[in-house]
């Protein structure tokens, strides 16, 4: 079952690896290239490492031209299928300007590319689908941005985190919140709220209600969100699920409540006691992946299937074709 392997995954899948030979590259910045289920891991990266690391990192979901290539910076591109059009043209345009290169994939012409230059890669697999391959992808992320920096921290950050969602899982703790959510969600459209570190988590959360069940849903940023979309909350078809954290600042925390008491709409708060902030995302992401898989369960919807987005890369395949 797919619920099964995504509990055993989050445990054993999230433990990093120690790479040796550290390419030991100054770097000013480092992009994370990745579309979908593969890009969100920069997402997460940026929150876990930034404040510590101390220089930017830059996820990039775009086509090439919108990427800087200035200064010295590393990259990493990560692409479970090894396919996908953007990123592997992302890798093939900044690749010869960066000071340090590597890739996370299961193969493809990524890899194949890859090792025509000489960059690292590390090899990712065995998942039902790319975005079921998170917690292999975050992993392999994480240890290439130690393996690049020599911040070892974050493999220590990750490797606890790993261990104690083992334990949470294998107690059947996110059982309860996914059963809640479920009776939540029933005929509403969710939109998810989160904050700060959170706020990467709240679009995995989309992401995976629209790839796994097929639903409707989206994401907004608080405090964003009060200063726009507040305005607009005035229907009961929509269901508000709040991430909230006790590590949020007390303005995030304020921000997130005054949305609540204005909007209105059926709201959920869904929050997991831990003081670790990278535990804390990843036991709350693994929640968000089990209620999407069990809400496509009740709706008699297939998980793994993406039908409009295979005819989606097909038309594109088509149209550069043309173009070129």
């Amino acid at each position: 079952m797919l619920e099964d392997y995504l509990l055993e995954s989050y445990g054993q899948a999230l433990v990093p690896r120690k790479l040796k030979g550290s390419p030991g590259a100054e770097m000013d910045y480092l992009i994370v290239a990745g579309m979908g289920g593969s890009g969100i891991v920069g997402r997460y990266l940026k929150v876990a490492v930034e404040g510590t690391w101390g220089k930017p990192v830059i996820p990039v979901d775009s086509c090439p031209v919108f990427v800087p290539k200035k200064g010295r910076f590393g990259l990493i591109a990560v692409s479970y299928s090894g396919s996908t059009y953007e990123t592997v043209e992302q890798f093939r345009e900044l690749s010869p300007y960066a000071s340090a290169a590597a890739v996370v994939t299961g193969g493809g012409e990524l890899s194949e590319l890859a090792q025509s230059t000489g960059a690292k890669v590390l090899k990712v697999g065995g998942a039902p689908a790319p975005r079921f391959g998170f917690p292999q992808m975050l992993s392999a992320t994480f240890s290439l941005f130690g393996w690049m920096t020599g911040e070892s921290a974050v493999l220590d950050l990750l490797g606890d985190a790993a261990a104690r969602i083992a334990g949470w899982a294998k107690a059947g703790e996110p059982e309860d919140h996914v059963d809640r959510l479920n009776e939540f969600v029933m005929t509403r459209l969710p939109v998810i709220y989160a904050a700060d570190h959170l706020s990467p988590v709240g679009y995995r959360w989309k992401t995976q209600l629209n790839e796994n069940p097929k639903l409707s849903s989206f994401f907004s940023s608080l405090p964003e969100a009060n200063h726009n979309e507040v305005n607009s909350s005035n229907t009961g078809a929509l269901g508000a699920i709040f991430l909230m954290s006790n590590n949020y600042s007390r303005c995030t925390r304020a921000s997130a409540e005054a949305h609540m008491r204005v909007a209105k709409v059926t709201k959920y708060v869904e929050s997991v006691d831990e003081k670790d902030f990278l535990t804390e995302m990843l036991k709350l992401t693994l929640i968000g992946d089990l209620f999407s898989l069990r809400m496509a369960q009740r709706l008699g919807v297939d998980a793994l299937g993406t039908p409009l987005i295979d005819d989606l890369k097909a038309h594109l395949g088509k149209i550069l074709k043309k173009q070129s």
